[in-house]
């Protein structure tokens, strides 16, 4: 069981499905059943418009369960956390965590790497048997908020070595051109696919 935790780079924007997909689609291929959790259902999305994500791009029936919260930061995950896991009737065996990009954007916050801390904290507690996977998010192409979140992700790698965590680095490898929706902020179809090929390879998959 997979607990995909983050912001709308887990839970998907526009009409992208996330990252969620391509894993379904790689255990799918070697003929395994991926079982994603959270308290959450859907990909893709905008605001109000909803969830949504292209079918023809995604075929197959897949599980859309997670913990991806759009525009959420460190600090609105570690508040509702508590919340959300309660909810979940079993416990993952992996958690793949991933944020920092909504802080970035927001401006410097002395705070995150505090927030950051107590929630590692609280997945640890909660599910102490789960292998906890940090994601270093992928660039901005906004340059003063790509700086920040430049600094916030050597706070995260002190943080996950501090906590003996699994660290994947979104950035190595990363392609603006392709990988990087135009809106600078979320990604494309082929960065999904880039950020589950990084999970698969870095993380405790």
């Amino acid at each position: 069981m997979i607990l995909p935790l983050g912001d709308s780079l887990t839970r998907g924007k526009y009409e992208v499905a996330s990252y969620r997909y391509d894993l379904w689609q790689h255990y799918r291929d070697a003929g395994l059943l991926v079982d994603f959790i959270g308290s959450l259902e859907g990909a893709g999305g905008s605001g109000s418009e909803g969830s949504f994500y292209d079918p023809a791009e995604y075929p197959g029936t897949w599980d859309q369960d997670h913990e991806g919260h759009g525009g959420a930061t460190w600090g609105d995950v570690t508040s509702g956390a508590p919340n959300w896991f309660s909810e979940y009737s079993r416990s993952p065996d992996i958690v793949l965590l991933m944020l920092g990009t909504n802080d970035a954007r927001a401006g410097e916050d002395p705070q995150s790497i505090t927030h950051a801390e107590r929630l590692i904290t609280t997945v640890g507690s909660t599910f102490p048997a789960a292998a906890i996977a940090l994601g270093l998010p992928p660039p901005l192409s906004d340059p003063e908020a790509e700086a920040r979140l430049r600094d916030l992700r050597t706070d995260l790698t002190v943080l996950a070595e501090d906590h003996e965590l699994d660290v994947v680095d979104m950035t190595v490898g990363f392609d603006m051109a392709s990988h990087l929706h135009e809106d600078g902020v979320h990604l494309t179809h082929a960065g999904d696919s880039f950020v589950a090929e990084r999970w698969l390879t870095e993380g405790p998959l």
